[in-house]
This record gives structure tokens, C-alpha cells and sequence, in this order.
């Protein structure tokens, strides 16, 4: 739990991803569907993301945020580009176009080091009837294969009618 802070400031940065002209309009979405993370996961309560679930034993977390009517109207790469914004990257593990509830997809799994610790952060970001979502994955390096079955499910069950 000692990276449990680190991960958490992870999440509010990535939660920064609208370029808000106009922040009245902007809005979070009610129209999807998904199912909890397995167990291990508690569900948290954050004002940055729309659901956010940390793993009990070691911090690991998987959340959902979303945005509605962005007047910026931001693409996939800038999506990516500013939930990334003031962190040091490593190393671009992968970062590839995918289609994701039939619609194009940006995927992408970055290292980088916050507080001198290498932190993994994968990003699925999409966007579907005039709202985005980034769906991610935060782990401690060390610890990004314990969950990843977890997150791969997640996003196999996460569905935008």
C-alpha cells in the first residue's frame, strides 16, 4: 500500500483531459455499462474519475472517465496526450489504433516515474455518440501483471450502447 498515494495522484492527472472552453456544457456520461472488477478490488469514491476501483493488497487500480459535448472536441491522440500531461514518460511501451465497441480506439501502455518509482499506466480511450472515455489500468511496474487479466476484463465488459 506504500504506492497507494502515488497511484492516486496518478488518477487526478489523468483525470485533466478536457480542454473545457466552456465547463458548463461539459458533462460526464450515464450511458454505459460495465461489470465491477473481480475481487480484490473496492470500489472508491473520486471526484477526478467517474468510477474508480483500487486493488486491496497492492494498489493497483482501474478507472472509467468520461466527458460529454466538449466544445474542444478533442481527437483520440490529444485525449491520450493530455491525461499524460506533466508526467515524465519513459518508455512508450506500445501505443496502437484498435477498434473498441465499433468505434476507432487508441490503446496504449506508457512507464513512467513518479516520486522516483516506475509506475505502468495503459489508457483506452474512445469516443462514442459525442462523449470520450479513458478507460485505465495504474500499477507499480513490478506489479502491472498481477491485474492485467483484471483490466482485460473490464474492458471486455464495459459497453457503450
Amino acid at each position: 500500500m506504500k504506492y497507494l498515494l502515488s497511484i492516486l495522484s496518478l488518477i487526478s492527472l489523468i483525470s485533466c483531459v478536457s480542454v473545457q472552453l466552456q465547463p458548463k456544457k461539459i458533462s460526464t456520461s450515464k450511458n454505459y455499462e460495465f461489470a465491477n472488477p473481480s475481487a480484490g478490488f473496492s470500489k472508491k469514491e473520486s471526484k477526478d474519475v467517474d468510477h474508480l476501483w483500487i486493488h486491496d493488497s497492492n494498489g493497483n487500480s482501474i478507472s472509467v472517465r468520461s466527458a460529454c459535448n466538449d466544445p474542444a472536441d478533442p481527437d483520440l491522440q490529444s485525449v491520450r496526450v493530455a491525461s499524460l500531461d506533466g508526467l515524465k514518460i519513459e518508455k512508450e511501451v506500445f501505443q496502437k489504433n484498435t477498434e473498441y465497441n465499433k468505434r476507432e480506439a487508441l490503446h496504449s501502455l506508457q512507464e513512467v516515474k513518479l516520486d522516483g518509482i516506475l509506475v505502468n499506466i495503459e489508457l483506452l480511450n474512445f469516443t462514442k455518440n459525442n462523449c470520450y472515455y479513458v478507460l485505465s489500468y495504474i500499477s507499480v511496474n513490478k506489479n502491472y501483471s498481477v491485474n492485467k487479466k483484471d483490466f482485460d476484463q473490464f474492458l471486455n465488459n464495459f459497453k457503450v450502447p
